[in-house]
């Protein structure tokens, strides 16, 4: 944890529990972490229910199953999920660029 990449260090308990969310303690571990994220990220925000969440990332991909299920509880839209923005991004930027040179 002290070492130089300590985010490497606590992502490798992410994997650990997300290649376990069947399992009742870690699936409940992977929820309350949703609804911490929820309540202190996206409720914050009066206008919240007038946008879809969009997730980026392995673990909001890999427990989109369970987030949806948190969302839900939220009354929460869900938009999509993208494991790896890059070639989203690239598309998206591709098309910007074709739209402004024509």
């Amino acid at each position: 944890y002290k070492g130089s990449v300590p985010n490497y260090y606590l992502a490798s308990f992410a994997k650990f529990v997300v290649d376990r969310k069947q399992n009742e303690y870690c699936r409940n571990l992977i929820k309350e972490s949703f609804r911490s994220f929820f309540d202190n990220q996206i409720l914050l925000y009066s206008n919240y229910t007038e946008y879809k969440i969009n997730v980026v990332g392995s673990v909001g991909f890999l427990c989109q199953d369970v987030f949806k299920e948190v969302a839900l509880e939220y009354g929460l839209d869900i938009g999509k999920f993208i494991q790896a923005p890059l070639k989203d991004l690239v598309d998206f930027h591709f098309y910007l660029d074709l739209k402004d040179n024509n």
